[in-house]
């Protein structure tokens, strides 16, 4: 993974994996498990990192290795809406979290462009109440 961030071009970087290394969910801690891989990711300058396994939908401000809230971190989606029973949250959010949904089914579009990218969650029904979209520079091009 290290030596194909390093050779990858200077644009903006996704990473998609199975489990969350943040997350809301009561169920799961993957903090200590995925760290290595997030510290490189991290350090390479990812912008998103995009996981499924927690059925729900939960969206991170960017983020540093500790999980604080940080201006050149990785913005963190969790998108396990696909169609399993969803999960409930914990009562209290982690830090950053910004939007957590556990009744919506549906997909995120995210648009990727050299130095920005945008993200939108698309209901998979009309009666859904979440609403979720939003458009952000790459940590690369601020650099």
């Amino acid at each position: 993974m290290k030596q194909t961030l390093e050779s990858a071009p200077d644009l903006c970087r996704i990473a998609l994996w199975q489990h969350p290394r943040f997350t809301s969910s009561p169920n799961y801690d993957g903090i200590g498990k995925l760290g290595p891989m997030y510290d490189l990711l991290y350090n390479a300058k990812t912008d998103v990192l995009l996981v499924g396994n927690s059925h729900h939908y939960e969206r991170f401000a960017r983020l540093g290795p500790d999980g604080q809230p940080v201006d050149n971190g990785i913005r963190n989606f969790t998108v396990g809406t696909g169609g399993a029973p969803l999960t409930d949250f914990a009562a209290e959010p982690l830090a950053g979290s910004e939007v957590r949904n556990s009744e919506s089914f549906g997909v995120l579009r995210l648009t990727l462009l050299p130095g920005e990218y945008s993200w939108e969650f698309l209901p998979a029904t009309p009666e859904s109440t979440l609403q979720d979209s939003g458009t952000s520079t790459c940590v690369r091009a601020e650099s």
